[in-house]
């Protein structure tokens, strides 16, 4: 059996994964107060701009960047790199921080090309075509995990752990199990239409798969916060 850095890529993600209308609308509202805490106290932890460590975040799985816009206007001291396996998503992406009131020296970057199970060698080669001056060190994925086989949560820590420094941050958000157990009937009723989408899709078990994958891969949980609608952000870092 493979390792998951030898992972093929033999999955590329279509429009049946893409988020229903509106969701992204509400999901970026309610998670910036939660990504400020995470991450502007480590860009600017004194408020001296001469000792500021830059936080650069990589967005897996952008969609068609309505989130990553959002962040980018309400984090200005953080700067966020989008990426997206689909040719169409990736233009999207660039339609909406074109059509977003960025400043001028927008810290968005312009979307760049990356299928999360690709190999580490194309992740840094997505990164160098890009507009990255200064290392990534924190990996974003919101929805991910659950609309993806779980060879993509194998890959995110994979690849993870060879992009990002040491303390560097995986933060994921979606629906999870705890323990086994569904967090209610609405989500075993979305894990039926997960499955019933893609049979390699569906609500991953935070304590015993994802928990265990990322520390096979050097990354410790450091926070679990509960947000709406039984979903959770969670938050690993590298030892």
């Amino acid at each position: 059996m493979s390792s998951t850095s030898e992972l093929e890529y033999d999955y590329v993600p279509t429009s049946n994964s893409w988020a229903a209308p509106g969701s992204a609308s509400r999901t970026k509202v309610e998670l910036v107060p939660y990504l400020r805490d995470i991450l502007v106290p480590a860009a600017d932890p004194t408020n001296d701009t001469t000792s500021r460590q830059p936080v650069v975040v990589l967005e897996v799985a952008s969609g068609f960047g309505e989130h990553v816009a959002y962040f980018g206007q309400q984090l200005p001291s953080v700067v966020f790199q989008p990426s997206e396996a689909q040719d169409e998503c990736v233009r999207g992406i660039a339609h909406t921080i074109s059509s977003t009131n960025l400043d001028p020296r927008s810290n968005v970057n312009a979307p760049v090309k990356l299928n999360v199970l690709s190999p580490a060698s194309s992740w840094r080669a997505a990164l160098a075509s890009g507009n990255v001056a200064d290392p990534v060190t924190v990996i974003l994925a919101i929805n991910l995990l659950h609309i993806s086989p779980f060879a993509s949560t194998q890959a995110l820590f994979d690849r993870g752990s060879q992009i990002l420094p040491r303390h560097g941050k995986i933060i994921t958000y979606g629906c999870f199990k705890r323990h086994d157990e569904f967090a209610g009937p609405g989500d075993v009723a979305f894990e039926k239409s997960l499955r019933d989408r893609d049979d390699r899709w569906g609500i991953r078990d935070l304590d015993g798969q994802v928990v265990p994958e990322a520390s096979r891969h050097g990354f410790k949980l450091v926070k679990v916060y509960n947000l709406n609608s039984n979903n959770l952000l969670v938050v690993f870092e590298k030892q």
